[in-house]
């Protein structure tokens, strides 16, 4: 993985959760959708998730914390699909650009 790749995680869970801690330790920069506005905010001030893997910290000046997955979509060159399969559909209908041009792996 290189310093400069751009990446956004999709989903707010533990697994969401355990992949941002994973792409904290080798870039400078991920981007995180959480559609959980709560969450997201206390991220930001406690820079911890409050829902899922509490003890992980995380430094909040390389999160790019957004509840807009657009946001998060235009932001990055690889996707990492973290939600539940049963809420996946609902999520990508929320985009406003079709997802060419992005690598998308899925959690």
């Amino acid at each position: 993985m290189k310093h400069n790749e751009k990446f956004a995680i999709i989903g707010g869970g533990s697994w969401a959760t355990a992949m941002a801690k994973i792409l904290c330790e080798s870039l400078e920069t991920v981007h995180w959708y959480m559609r959980n506005p709560a969450a997201s905010i206390h991220i930001k001030e406690e820079h911890r998730n409050p829902n899922y893997l509490s003890a992980v910290e995380f430094n909040p000046r390389q999160l790019k914390l957004t509840t807009d997955i657009n946001t998060a979509v235009e932001e990055a060159q690889y996707l990492i699909l973290a939600i539940p399969s049963a809420f996946l559909e609902g999520e990508l209908l929320k985009l406003k650009h079709p997802l060419t041009h992005k690598v998308i792996y899925s959690a």
